[in-house]
């Protein structure tokens, strides 16, 4: 979706697709649109060096 609306930054505003008009395409959910949106956008590596070395102990 990203991708798409990338392309068309070039074209003028009347050409390009609009993201309602993208999501009807795709079948999506606009509100699953803008909540992975947000999930990537605030991403947190659960596995990340960081937060195992704090969360394990040691015997």
């Amino acid at each position: 979706m990203d991708q798409i609306r990338e392309d068309q930054a070039a074209r003028p505003k009347k050409q390009r697709y609009k993201i309602g008009d993208l999501l009807k395409a795709l079948k999506l959910a606009k509100a699953i649109y803008h909540d992975e949106r947000k999930r990537i956008a605030n991403h947190h590596d659960k596995y990340s060096e960081e937060n195992t070395s704090s969360n394990r102990s040691t015997f």
